[in-house]
């Protein structure tokens, strides 16, 4: 791995990269202090966050202009794939390839139909809804706080 690096740096200004590295962290220190965001506030209940870590502080170190949309979507992918029991390997290179795509600032939509793709081979998320033993998983809680949050957001708009 190290001679990649080296490979990988080859010509290129070291303090640059220093830089680069440094916005990155602090891209991530960003996120992990964010607690008034919902998206954020969500994906902290997951158990794999070294994805969606790296998909936020991606988006923002090349200044992705669907931030917001690409928050709520992972969100919504994370949380689909956690209630049909998706494993780190099942989202793993869905997690890869969304990456990709942010990096070559690729459309939402793009990244969209990617995400529609890997849930369409595990559609079998709803049925762990209708499961009498939802309520003892692991993500009925934050999922819960969510459903709570809107209601009361809307009823105090009413």
């Amino acid at each position: 791995m190290q001679d990649e690096l080296k490979e990988q740096f080859k010509n290129k200004n070291s303090q640059a990269i220093i830089l680069d590295i440094e916005k990155f962290a602090n891209n991530i220190l960003e996120i992990n202090s964010n607690n008034k965001d919902k998206d954020i506030s969500m994906l902290k209940y997951l158990r794999q966050t070294i994805y969606w870590k790296s998909i936020l502080a991606t988006a923002k170190q090349v200044d992705y202009q669907d931030y917001e949309k690409l928050k709520s979507l992972i969100t919504k992918y994370y949380y689909q794939s956690w209630i049909a029991n998706g494993t780190s390997n099942r989202i793993k290179q869905t997690s890869f390839n969304i990456l990709k795509k942010i990096k070559n600032k690729e459309n939402i939509n793009d990244i969209k139909q990617l995400v529609v793709e890997n849930l369409a081979k595990y559609d079998n998320y709803v049925d762990f809804l209708n499961n009498e033993n939802a309520y003892w998983a692991n993500w009925h809680k934050p999922l819960l706080f969510r459903l709570l949050k809107m209601f009361y957001f809307r009823k105090s708009l009413i």
